[in-house]
C-alpha cells in the first residue's frame, strides 16, 4: 500500500529532501491530466498529458512506501538541477514495467484476431500508467508497427495494435468515445488521466 504525501509533513523530510543520492534513487514520474501551477511538472509526449515528479519510499519492514509530490520550489533546497533529476526519475519509472496481454488477464479470446492487446504498467500497480513514456521501445518489443493507446487511468494503458497508421487514424474517433465512456463509468474522475485515445507509431504520438 502506498500512503501518499502532498505535503512534507513526515520525519526527518528535510534531511530526505536534501540527500541527493536518496532523490536520485527513489525519484519517480507519475502521468497526470493538466498542468500544476504548484507540483514539478513537465509536459509529457502526449497532448494534454504532464509528467509529475515524485519521492516513493519503500518501508523494509512492511509492505507500505511513502510518496511525496515534489513542488517547484523544492529544487533548489535539493540542491539538483531539473534535468538531473528527470533523468533519474525516468530511469526509475521504466525499470519497473509490467506488460500483460489481455486474454491472459481477463480470460477473454481473441483468436484470429492477430496479436492480443495488452495492458501497460508498472510491478506495483499504482501510477503505472507512467510505463507508456517507453513506448517506442514497447512497440519495438513487440513487434509493432502501430497502436492505438487508450489511457485506462493514472495506473495503466490499455495498447491495442493496429496494422498500419492511416488504420488506426480512422479508428481513433472510436477508440476516443470508448475512453469517454469508460472514464464516466468505471474511473474515478481524480484517476482520468485523458478524456481521448492516441495513436502511436515508433516515430510519433497522434491525437
Amino acid at each position: 500500500m502506498e500512503k501518499h504525501h502532498n505535503t512534507p509533513s513526515i520525519p526527518n523530510f528535510e534531511a530526505i529532501l536534501t540527500n541527493k543520492d536518496l532523490l536520485l534513487k527513489n525519484v519517480f514520474i507519475r502521468l497526470v491530466k493538466g498542468k500544476s501551477n504548484t507540483h514539478l511538472t513537465r509536459p509529457s509526449e502526449f497532448p494534454g498529458i504532464w509528467e509529475q515528479y515524485y519521492i516513493k519510499l519503500d518501508n523494509n519492514s512492511t509492505d507500505e512506501s511513502m510518496s511525496i509530490t515534489l513542488r517547484k520550489d523544492m529544487l533548489l533546497k535539493m540542491g539538483l538541477d531539473f534535468e538531473t533529476l528527470r533523468r533519474a526519475a525516468y530511469a526509475n519509472t521504466l525499470s519497473d514495467i509490467k506488460i500483460d496481454d489481455l486474454g491472459e488477464r481477463t480470460g477473454m479470446s481473441f483468436a484470429g484476431q492477430g496479436p492480443a492487446p495488452i495492458v501497460v504498467s508498472n510491478k506495483r500497480g499504482t501510477n503505472g500508467a507512467a510505463a507508456i513514456l517507453d513506448y517506442k521501445n514497447i512497440l519495438w518489443k513487440l513487434n509493432w508497427e502501430c497502436a492505438i493507446m487508450c489511457p485506462s487511468s493514472i495506473h495503466e494503458c490499455l495498447l491495442i495494435p493496429i496494422p498500419n497508421k492511416s488504420e488506426a487514424v480512422g479508428q481513433l474517433p472510436a477508440f476516443t468515445n470508448l475512453v469517454k465512456e469508460v472514464n464516466r463509468l468505471e474511473v474515478k474522475e481524480e484517476e482520468w488521466l485523458a478524456d481521448n485515445a492516441f495513436v502511436l507509431t515508433l516515430d510519433e504520438v497522434l491525437v
